[in-house]
């Protein structure tokens, strides 16, 4: 059996065992129940809802703060597969993550409107209408963008000038709607207007 460093104190581990699907669902299975136990305890939906809302937050946020981390370190990297392998991850992590944690956090958030009997106050509009934005930004350039350079690397073998720099202007688009997000979320919190 191979085995790998683990970075804690230098102890072996079985290769790719913690790392597993069967593990990482077991760790989802365990957040599910805590989440769910915890409400239940708690006993209030709108309280469950809420931080299920906010958590979704945290990822569309945190993801996107960390992509651009990781930007700052491939896009110095002279390594051509390294770069499109990021421009393809960065592509497939949108797909499948950020867009439903937006969708459903807006959706979550028409839902604890209703429940808090809320008022469209000037940060809900504000808030809809930066979402809005972002959301027509990903879905109309960043997403099929991403997928342009994918197809251009495959195409031409090789990350080229031109597709570098279609790279960096993807990613400064996203630290613009990164931007956006960030300002939601404090818009969120402090509820000018409210």
């Amino acid at each position: 059996m191979e085995t790998t460093g683990d970075g804690v104190g230098g102890t072996l581990t079985p290769s790719g065992r913690l790392s597993s699907t069967p593990v990482t669902a077991a760790i989802m299975v365990a957040f599910v129940l805590a989440f769910v136990g915890f409400s239940v305890w708690v006993g209030s939906w709108y309280a469950a809802v809420k931080a299920l809302h906010i958590l979704l937050a945290i990822v569309w946020v945190g993801g996107g703060l960390m992509i651009q981390l990781f930007a700052f370190q491939v896009l110095k990297d002279p390594d051509d597969e390294r770069i499109a392998k990021f421009a393809k991850d960065v592509e497939f992590i949108s797909m499948r993550t950020f867009i439903p944690a937006s969708l459903i956090l807006v959706a979550l958030g028409f839902v604890l409107m209703h429940q808090g009997h809320w008022a469209y106050h000037f940060w809900v509009v504000f808030a809809l209408v930066v979402w809005a934005l972002s959301f027509v930004g990903g879905a109309a350039f960043l997403g099929p963008e991403s997928g342009r350079i994918g197809k251009l690397i495959e195409e031409r073998g090789r990350v080229d000038a031109e597709i570098r720099s279609r790279i960096e202007r993807i990613l400064f688009h996203s630290r613009i709607e990164l931007g956006l997000i960030a300002l939601i979320a404090m818009d969120m919190v402090l509820k000018p207007g409210a």
